[in-house]
């Protein structure tokens, strides 16, 4: 190369500095790839990130709804169990008990449920209310005297207060 100097070629570079000069300059190139490369990674990295944490929200929402479904089964099933005669106004009820709840239990739910409004159930307070307002008189009048047996298995099976009265009066009525 010509250049301006006072050297021996006057003005040439000598071949070591400018394959010095090149080393340099590939260096630098390596070193702005490798920056960029490193620039992309980390931009890759953000948006995968960003898309973990949006997959790690529709994994947890779908936990949720997979959990509530299987939650509503069980409160269905158990209302089902419970001879409930409208499903759906005890699963809406249980549901609501069970979501007050520390320790979430469906059955125990179920059975207050039962306790507080038995007309919710088959063997609730309509069956209560017609064996009481029947009294002792007339059904002996009716000539549909049931056997003890019968009437003391009733209540037991029924745990209806209807029921173990009438199976008690029976049973006071044949005593004396």
């Amino acid at each position: 190369m010509k250049g301006v100097g006072n050297g021996p070629g006057e003005g040439e570079i000598e071949p070591p500095v400018v394959e010095t000069m090149v080393d340099e300059l590939d260096v630098r190139a390596d070193a702005l790839r490798e920056e960029r490369e490193e620039e992309d990674f980390e931009a890759r990295i953000a948006e995968l990130e960003a898309r973990i944490v949006e997959l790690e929200g529709e994994l947890a929402a779908a936990l949720e709804a997979l959990g509530s479904s299987e939650r509503r089964h069980e409160i269905e099933r158990a209302a089902h169990e419970a001879n409930a005669l409208d499903a759906a106004t005890v699963a809406l009820l249980t549901e609501i008990a069970v979501s007050a709840m520390e320790e979430p239990d469906v059955r125990a739910a179920i059975e207050e449920l039962r306790r507080d409004k038995p007309f919710l159930f088959r063997g609730g307070s309509r069956q209560r209310a017609a064996a009481g307002a029947m009294s002792v008189a007339v059904e002996r009048g009716r000539g549909a005297r049931a056997e003890l047996g019968e009437l003391a298995d009733e209540a037991r099976s029924s745990g209806d207060r209807g029921a173990l009265l009438a199976y008690l009066r029976e049973r006071r009525g044949r005593a004396s």
